[in-house]
């Protein structure tokens, strides 16, 4: 029996630039063991023309719902989901960069670059940062602590060698590297994941040195705003796509 999931919502965009909207509904189906989505009768394709599928249902839904959102022009900047899609369906060396690109993450994570002033920005990285690295150490049986300098004291093949992590599919990776590099730290990215912090959260702090910035020397508002909002909806799109694959049975 077909599944069928039809959303016709509009939601009104204000970025001038893209495609004209050729569609008037959407609509989830399966496809043999995995989930496709339709515009109208048309069945959706990535940008390399391959067919568009995913593992699971809600996945499906929530690329539907982003072509479901687009107005009259079509916007692919708005839909993070469906990019991070066909990132893994067009299959950029996912697989192949899995280790070294978990190991960059870490050996470069914002969190372990502290300030040396002023000292209210040193306080707050000191107050805010240091209990997820030590969170996360704990949780991952590593070793690392904040510096000052480019060269942050980490163990970091203790993480590369977990297992958890080195059995992640291709799907998750993408989610992750994306969370990542979003926030700039798989510090936070991971607690994220494990509900350490919230979605604000995570958006918080890896925002707080800008925050600072702003708060002392000013901000335009309005980018700000922008700038607040993608990253909160890139971060969520890319937190759905790891919760949804991680530790699942791919076909």
């Amino acid at each position: 029996m077909k599944a069928s999931v039809v959303i016709t919502s509009r939601r009104f965009s204000s970025r001038p630039w893209g495609r004209k909207r050729f569609y008037k509904s959407t609509s989830v189906h399966r496809e043999g063991g995995d989930y496709g989505v339709r515009l109208d009768h048309r069945s959706l394709r990535t940008p390399l023309r391959k067919l568009f599928v995913v593992p699971r249902e809600e996945l499906a839904v929530g690329v539907a719902q982003e072509w479901s959102s687009q107005d009259d022009i079509i916007i692919p900047s708005h839909m993070h989901l469906t990019s991070l899609c066909n990132t893994v369906i067009d299959d950029v060396h996912v697989e192949k960069c899995r280790n070294d690109s978990l190991q960059h993450y870490l050996l470069n994570d914002m969190l372990c670059y502290h300030a040396t002033e002023p000292d209210e920005l040193v306080l707050l990285q000191q107050v805010h940062w240091s209990p997820i690295i030590e969170w996360f150490n704990e949780r991952y049986s590593t070793n690392i602590h904040p510096s000052n300098s480019l060269a942050a004291s980490t163990s970091g093949n203790h993480l590369i060698n977990n297992e958890a992590l080195l059995t992640i599919n291709k799907w998750t990776i993408v989610g992750l590297q994306q969370m990542a590099d979003l926030t700039g730290s798989l510090i936070l990215t991971m607690a994220l994941l494990k509900d350490r912090v919230s979605l604000s959260q995570a958006c918080w702090l890896a925002q707080l040195e800008a925050e600072y910035q702003g708060k002392h020397w000013g901000q335009v508002e309005w980018h700000h705003g922008v700038d607040r909002a993608h990253l909160i909806t890139a971060l969520s799109a890319a937190l759905l796509l790891t919760n949804l694959t991680a530790n699942y049975t791919l076909h």
